[in-house]
């Protein structure tokens, strides 16, 4: 027979333990869009490198919808450049957040192997 005790343990470590996985879940989403962000700012950095490498004169069109339209040369590089700053600003609030889920998995994590070794002394 379980005791009240081992029941309630047994209970909180079902909570902890399923508050672990839905941290484990969003620190997983949260680390995949960072390396979405990463491909990204790589790509703009080439984009960037490309444009720099153009002289004044050069033509450069832009995509929208399913027509090139000319665009200048100095407003594509400053496009270009805020994409990147958007990129980079979105980069480290997701570095900001996963530092802070990999902390609750952690504390969560201790939790859950505390209230383990309660049941298994009981």
């Amino acid at each position: 027979m379980v005791s009240t005790e081992n029941k309630t343990v047994q209970d909180i470590l079902a909570v902890q333990a399923n508050e672990l996985q839905a941290l484990q879940k969003e620190l997983s989403g949260a680390q995949g869009n960072r390396q979405q962000f990463a491909q990204q700012h790589s790509e703009n950095s080439m984009v960037l490198k490309e444009l720099e490498q153009l002289d004044d004169i050069s033509s450069v069109y832009k995509l929208v919808g399913s027509v090139l339209i000319k665009q200048g040369l100095l407003e594509a590089r400053g496009n270009v450049t805020k994409r990147l700053e958007f990129i980079q600003d979105e980069t480290d609030r997701l570095d900001k957040n996963i530092r802070k889920l990999e902390n609750e998995q952690d504390v969560k994590h201790k939790e859950v192997i505390r209230l383990r070794q309660m049941l298994r002394s009981h």
